[in-house]
């Protein structure tokens, strides 16, 4: 136990080191600009840089979606290429920054070609890695990841210039190598889209089932293999919309904003300390309500609806004036941590190949980093606080809108009057094992079980797990079933007590 908790806080730190240095992340390239010098250099590094990323990511998805086999074959292959590359372009990136002859926008654009094919492959490796972490132990690890990456952008500018680049190139070396080197201790077997759906149609689970290298028989034919990709795009997004809109939000927002408090500090990253203080005490919070509804329909709308509160103040009373800025960043930067919390832990029951998740992730984010960036150029826009700030208003007002609706719909009842005793709730894990073992459930179905024995509804359970609702129907229909059951009064009778029957 002591060496698996050792490696995975040496994993912790070697992702900390990884994420710390990753150019596409603004401030992770602040340090630098003095480095080299050049505007233009580095917007041609930029640029070029999200171009590649742009199509690397395009590519890598769309290639996880309709050769999903091909991936698995050559995984290990593809991991090396991933390393080798963003290797290079992080080598030949600091190299610029030493040698001054090598500050040409020409070299700059290919050095950010480099950087950016190889980074949607890194991306996707070391969010494989992250694949048994629930969505509060993940919020706190990228809380951790994000906070301290903010105070080592803070010490990075203040270095000079060569010791800087050395300890860069340290830690780079590190984030980069360590996943192709090291083995993880929770590594998730592949699982392509169409075996996926397999596995929930053959009554398996998606959390055990072995990639076995061929379409399902439901996708044999093209017009299949088509229906089997579109159903589990659209669970993809019915799970994780509220994180793809938020992470979009806050790509577009830094690259329009580019505030700067407290003698030149980047408010980014003081932003993303603010945030990671603010989240902090939700990871270790109890609620009858799954974490996700708990983020996203109450801790997300009550920091909106006060940052629409502070920014009316600003602008029409003069008051707070100068907490807008800082809470703008602070906000934005609180809900990119939730967002990357929910793809981490969206890992764990493995609906989703980690593939398509992180590659879809980054293509959105590199996304609208271009266009922030583009509609923030002042020779191109223009007035750029007014677009932050609609952007900012229009946001916030979403949030708030979607909670008082989800509040209105009231489709997750706290159905537990009292919490169970310590007693109390061994006794009933204990059942649900022996139903499960009697029937054969698979571990999904016998963590569903459990939630189904306690009267919770598929959308609680589909919530509390960071699934689709209809996974969470298919694996129902799965255990009645195997327990020979139509309802789920049944299910909760069989997992009374006997002794609340006497």
């Amino acid at each position: 136990m002591n060496a698996i908790n050792d490696s995975i806080g040496l994993e912790t730190l070697a992702l900390l080191a990884f994420f710390a240095t990753m150019p596409i992340y603004s401030p992770n390239v602040v340090a630098f600009q003095e480095c080299l010098d050049s505007l233009d250099v580095m917007s041609a590094l930029v640029s070029s840089m999200m171009g590649a990323s742009i199509l690397a990511s395009a590519v890598y998805l769309a290639t996880s979606l309709f050769r999903p086999n091909f991936i698995q074959d050559h995984a290990r292959l593809i991991r090396i290429v991933g390393c080798i590359l963003y290797a290079v372009g992080m080598a030949l990136f600091l190299g610029i920054c030493v040698v001054a002859a090598l500050r040409i926008a020409a070299i700059a654009s290919c050095i950010g070609c480099t950087i950016g094919a190889g980074l949607s492959i890194m991306v996707v490796t070391w969010g494989t890695r992250l694949s048994s972490y629930g969505l509060k132990h993940a919020l706190l690890l990228i809380c951790v990841i994000c906070g301290s990456t903010a105070a080592i952008n803070w010490v990075f500018s203040f270095l000079p210039d060569m010791p800087l680049v050395a300890i860069t190139a340290v830690l780079a070396a590190i984030g980069t190598f360590y996943p192709l080197f090291v083995p993880a201790q929770h590594h998730p077997s592949p699982q392509t889209p169409t075996e996926s759906v397999h596995a929930l149609k053959e009554g398996g689970d998606i959390h055990d089932t072995a990639l076995r290298g061929a379409f399902s028989e439901s996708s044999s034919s093209p017009l299949g293999a088509s229906a089997s990709r579109i159903d589990m795009m659209k669970r993809f997004i019915s799970v994780l919309a509220p994180a793809l809109t938020g992470l979009s939000m806050f790509a577009f927002f830094m690259g329009v904003s580019r505030v700067t408090v407290f003698d030149n500090m980047h408010a980014e990253v003081l932003g993303n300390v603010f945030a990671a203080v603010l989240l902090l005490p939700l990871c270790f919070s109890t609620s009858k309500r799954p974490f996700l509804v708990v983020l996203c329909n109450v801790a997300l709308p009550l920091v909106a609806c006060a940052m629409l509160c502070i920014t009316v103040l600003a602008y029409d009373f003069g008051l707070f004036a100068a907490l807008v800025p800082l809470g703008s960043y602070t906000f934005f930067c609180a809900v990119a941590q939730i967002s990357l919390a929910l793809g981490v832990a969206s890992m764990r029951p493995r609906e989703f190949p980690p593939c398509i998740t992180w590659t879809f992730y980054l293509l959105l984010f590199s996304l609208f980093s271009a266009f922030g960036l583009l509609f923030g150029h002042p020779s191109a826009f223009g007035q750029t606080e007014f677009l932050s700030s609609s952007l900012l208003a229009l946001y916030c007002s979403a949030l708030i809108v979607y909670a008082i609706f989800e509040l209105m719909r009231d489709t997750l009842p706290v159905q537990e009057a009292n919490t169970p005793s310590v007693d109390e709730a061994s006794s009933f894990e204990k059942r649900c094992d022996d139903l499960a073992q009697k029937f054969g459930l698979s571990p999904r179905e016998r963590e569903i079980i459990a939630f189904l024995g306690r009267g919770h509804t598929s959308a609680y359970v589909a919530k509390s797990l960071i699934i689709s609702e209809s996974t969470v129907y298919t694996h129902t229909r799965n255990i009645y079933r195997k327990l020979g059951m139509g309802s789920k009064e049944e299910i909760i009778q069989a997992l009374s007590d006997p002794r609340d029957a006497r």
